[in-house]
């Protein structure tokens, strides 16, 4: 969960795409619906829903803890705290990631660790307290296959790519200043050809002793190969994170009709997002 947080603070397309997959699911708007498989009246289940429904739209922090939950699409995990008045929920507390923790022994569940016991209680003995969301599981391990866990070598690559190609055109954007000097030049001659070298850079005028000449070299090549690993990197994430590219880049082959089928692969993925966290 650090991790993803972190990459997102780093990386701004991997935050593009992971905040439009999200806000698929938290632009929408939510509901408290009766169980269909319930035995109850449906005038007296519909009166239950519409009294839960009420009760959280009047609690202030949770539409936060609606936002944080949708946070679980990447590191399959976010914790909210349910605090309790009277038998009546009146509060939402964000659990920090710092305090999270899978079972020591199983490696299963989630459990909050404390300053009293640092291998943490199981959510699972508080029925009611914890709101967790984990929206996939894969043979029972959450955190075996996630998004986050996907993504590292993409950022990775464009964080290397983008900071190599910063130092390359540091490097090689501006000519390489060439000087040259006559055989037998007296050294205080050139040290002024080597300071004349260094400030030439910034300098509209350049005063040179005589004999002596410098030339400017220009670099060949732009850093194209950082530009193929960074567009390389840009459409795999959008893959990962939205099953396809054209909602995020339309490239040299972008069609309407083709940006409308990747457009619903997208809903898929947010229809997908919606049940896994209806629950």
């Amino acid at each position: 969960c650090q991790m993803q947080s972190e990459m997102e603070r780093r990386w701004g397309l991997l935050a593009s795409v992971a905040n439009t997959r999200r806000c698929a699911v938290r632009s929408l708007e939510w509901c408290i619906e009766p169980d269909p498989k319930s035995d109850e009246d449906d005038s007296f289940a519909r009166e239950v829903a519409d009294y839960v429904g009420n009760t959280l739209t009047s609690i202030e922090s949770w539409a936060d803890a609606l936002a944080h939950l949708s946070e679980a699409i990447g590191p399959n995990l976010a914790v909210v705290e349910t605090i309790w008045e009277k038998a009546v929920p009146v509060d939402y507390v964000i659990v920090p990631y710092s305090r999270l923790a899978t079972h020591p022994i199983t490696n299963q569940g989630v459990v909050i660790r404390t300053e009293d016991n640092y291998l943490g209680y199981p959510t699972e003995e508080f029925p009611g307290k914890f709101i967790v969301h984990i929206p996939n599981s894969h043979g029972g391990f959450p955190f075996r296959a996630t998004l986050t866990l996907a993504t590292i070598r993409s950022y990775l690559m464009a964080w290397h790519s983008a900071t190599d190609w910063m130092a390359y055109s540091e490097l090689f954007g501006c000519p390489v200043r060439v000087g040259t000097f006559p055989q037998g030049a007296k050294q205080k001659d050139v040290d002024q050809l080597r300071t004349e070298l260094n400030e030439g850079g910034s300098d509209v005028a350049i005063l040179r002793p005589e004999g002596m000449e410098f030339d400017l070299i220009q670099a060949s090549g732009t850093g194209e190969t950082y530009q193929k690993q960074l567009a390389y990197t840009d459409g795999e994430v959008a893959k990962l994170w939205l099953g396809q590219t054209l909602t995020t880049d339309v490239g040299d082959s972008g069609s309407r009709a083709l940006g409308d089928v990747h457009n619903e692969v997208r809903m898929d993925l947010r229809d997908a997002d919606l049940q896994g966290e209806a629950s």
